[in-house]
């Protein structure tokens, strides 16, 4: 069934981590960092289908951690995020996970609802990325 509706929404978390191929036989393992194999790939399948149906193009952005082969972003990757998806003609941004949650890790509210440096560095940068969306 055909759902009306004026955008499409996904979540797609890029930011992932794998046990270091070169060092097999380590447990606990090393990891490196990495980025999910198909991400702009699915950007491009969600994008065209938002241009043939006219639709916007929203998606959450990874901002924390919640299982061990996902990583917490660092700054600069909330801003490649952005850009990225901007890219594809994204044009509203959410965060998963903005304030703490059971099992996540990394949000920008700690379990107390303090802020945490991801958040100020987030905070900084919002500014500027909203700049880029008008």
């Amino acid at each position: 069934e055909n759902v009306d509706t004026d955008y499409i929404c996904i979540d797609v978390y890029p930011l992932q981590r794998i046990p270091d191929p070169a060092c097999p036989e380590r447990f606990p393992a090393y990891y490196v960092n990495t980025e999910y194999d198909g991400y702009c790939t699915n950007l491009e399948i969600l994008a065209d289908a938002c241009r043939k149906s006219g639709r916007e193009f929203w998606c959450a952005m990874q901002a924390c951690s919640w299982a061990k082969n996902v990583r917490v972003p660092e700054t600069y990757e909330i801003d490649w995020q952005f850009y990225t998806l901007m890219s594809f003609g994204v044009t509203h941004f959410e965060y998963y996970v903005f304030a703490h949650r059971a099992r996540h890790m990394g949000c920008m509210l700690d379990e107390h609802g303090d802020p945490t440096t991801l958040y100020w560095e987030a905070k900084d940068l919002a500014p500027v990325l909203a700049a880029e969306l008008l």
